[in-house]
């Protein structure tokens, strides 16, 4: 018996009895369907993190902080070793500190967040402008003013979400004013420092635009004072040192750099590295569901081919009467077998089709409603994924009708013959 003819019979076998062949083929279609949709959703995951890696210029920053042991500090001094590391382009230190209250305009509001910064270094790096350029047309740190520099030692920058926070709405008309920083502890007579506001922090900086931004030594005396500490001794401590490096290749280097002077140091790009590997992970997880399903929905497949070889037996003996062999009955029931694996994995593609647009619409929207970096399409239509799960839904159904064909072939032809 030919290849075609046994393909023949069983699309006829499967054509008369339509609902039982839906109702399989459906099953099979469900874990079909699911492998592509994970498979296409794993590979945008990928890509999504990828664009977003492209769309991060921090990746060429490094964060330093202190080792837990303590022995070395993050002040003025480490400042300086780390400015000589080749690769070091700039470099932003700060020191977060908290007042009790604050006094503009007549208007004040009660615990503030500040950041004292060494005026010799940079307030803004290079790197977290373009990566706030790159979101919105008006990405400057500074919406009015100036920023900070070595001659500010009296100033301060205020921001915008900050002001709001006071009440105030024309943001420039505070440009100038001065802001009176309290912090107040019981028993104690209250440390009030007053400052011109020379700049207004830009919206978007969604950290910076909710605090003041300080000197260094301003930041500094508050923290001594919390701290029972004299606020004339000042030894320029630092909370946090951001290094920028010329590329992302010079940023391991740095980093490696860095903690062999005794601090730890963190970038981006490790993350990125650990993120991709996650999402690998992660894909092979969603696969491996769509696969479980697929082989779940086996058991309807061998269901299906046991009543028919139960439906058929009479048939059986007949062809074997004629001198079918064991190999051509086994033959006929397996290539039924994958053809129900093959019809069930069409219609999951078509499953796929019809859930691909609103899925990747779904997924595109809520992308660009988190304010990540924006994709024109989410799920990654690969034809490969497609055949491949086609594929071994059509495999896995044939091993599936292994035990009933095999059960086929092993029918006495002239009990088959007698049976009714």
């Amino acid at each position: 018996m030919k290849l075609k003819d046994s393909i023949k019979m069983s699309f006829n076998d499967l054509k008369n009895r339509k609902f039982r062949t839906f109702i399989t083929c459906f099953s099979v279609s469900i874990g079909v369907a699911l492998i592509i949709i994970m498979s296409s959703l794993g590979q945008g995951l990928k890509n999504w993190a990828k664009t977003q890696a492209n769309t991060m210029n921090n990746l060429k920053t490094i964060a330093v902080s202190p080792k837990e042991d303590g022995k070395k500090q993050l002040n003025k001094d480490t400042i300086s070793e780390f400015k000589k590391i080749k690769g070091v382009v700039s470099l932003s230190s700060r020191l977060n500190s908290t007042i009790t209250s604050t006094n503009l305009n007549n208007k004040s509001t009660s615990t503030t967040s500040i950041i004292g910064i060494d005026l010799k270094n940079k307030t803004f790096l290079n790197s977290d402008i373009e990566i706030v350029k790159s979101k919105n047309k008006n990405g400057s740190p500074i919406l009015y003013g100036k920023d900070l520099d070595s001659t500010s030692q009296n100033e301060a920058l205020v921001g915008e979400v900050y002001l709001k926070r006071l009440g105030i709405k024309d943001f420039k008309n505070a440009l100038n004013k001065t802001i009176k920083l309290n912090l107040e502890i019981p028993n104690k007579r209250p440390l009030s420092i007053s400052l011109k506001i020379k700049g207004i922090i830009n919206k978007s900086y969604k950290v910076e635009s909710r605090k003041i931004i300080v000197p260094l030594d301003i930041a500094e005396k508050f923290n001594n004072y919390a701290e029972g500490l004299s606020t004339s001794s000042l030894t320029g401590k630092l909370s946090s040192v951001v290094l920028e490096t010329n590329n992302m290749n010079d940023t391991e280097k740095v980093a490696s750099k860095v903690k062999s002077k005794g601090f730890e140091a963190s970038t981006n790009a490790k993350q990125i590295k650990q993120s991709k590997s996650q999402m690998d992970i992660l894909n092979a997880l969603l696969i491996a569901g769509g696969v479980i399903v697929l082989l779940v929905s086996s058991i309807g497949v061998v269901n299906t081919m046991s009543m028919a070889v139960y439906e058929k037996t009479k048939s059986i003996g007949i062809m074997k009467a004629l001198g079918a062999s064991k190999k051509n009955i086994k033959g006929i029931f397996l290539v039924q077998s994958a053809s129900l694996g093959f019809l069930g994995g069409l219609l999951g593609f078509i499953i796929y089709l019809i859930a691909y647009t609103s899925l990747d619409k779904y997924l595109v929207n809520m992308i660009s409603k988190k304010g990540s970096a924006s994709m024109d399409s989410f799920l990654v239509f690969n034809p490969t994924f497609i055949l491949i799960a086609i594929l071994l839904a059509t495999i896995i159904s044939m091993i599936a009708g292994l035990i009933p064909s095999s059960k086929a072939a092993k029918l006495d032809p002239v009990e088959t013959l007698s049976y009714e």
